[in-house]
């Protein structure tokens, strides 16, 4: 499973009213350049990897996003298939870095990321689940 952390910034983003997780249009995007947690705030900070062969540039939105409360946590969570990469016509990668950012706040402010701990190549033809889900089935916990 990845090593998921978050940005610095996110708390304090949440706080002043930068993110809706339950609404706001919440994205994943691949890197090959490891994210900086206390300076990077915004997606324009991150070094994306190239579009083409079925990842788009600015990555992927969340499918199924869901926002719950369970006792003292709020949990942010996607469908089964929130971390699914498939190559078609040529590879994806390679990237080690999934970011996790809100593409509908105006500085498109950064989340979380995932350190996938080697760099991986998604081949011509084949997908791969980048579980992202942590053991609670959330992308994000809060609390």
């Amino acid at each position: 499973m990845a090593t998921l952390q978050r940005f610095n910034c996110f708390l304090h983003d949440l706080a002043q009213g930068k993110h809706n997780l339950a609404t706001d249009d919440i994205r994943i995007a691949l890197s090959n350049t490891a994210p900086d947690l206390a300076a990077d705030t915004g997606f324009a900070d991150i070094t994306e990897i190239s579009a083409g062969n079925g990842y788009v540039a600015g990555g992927f939105a969340l499918p199924g996003q869901t926002l719950t409360q369970v006792t003292n946590q709020t949990r942010l969570s996607g469908a089964d298939t929130a971390g699914v990469v498939a190559a078609s016509g040529g590879n994806i990668g390679p990237f080690q870095y999934v970011i996790v950012y809100n593409n509908t706040e105006a500085g498109k402010a950064l989340i979380q990321t995932a350190d996938l701990g080697s760099p991986i190549t998604v081949t011509d033809g084949t997908s791969r689940d980048l579980n992202l889900q942590s053991t609670n089935d959330a992308l994000l916990t809060i609390g």
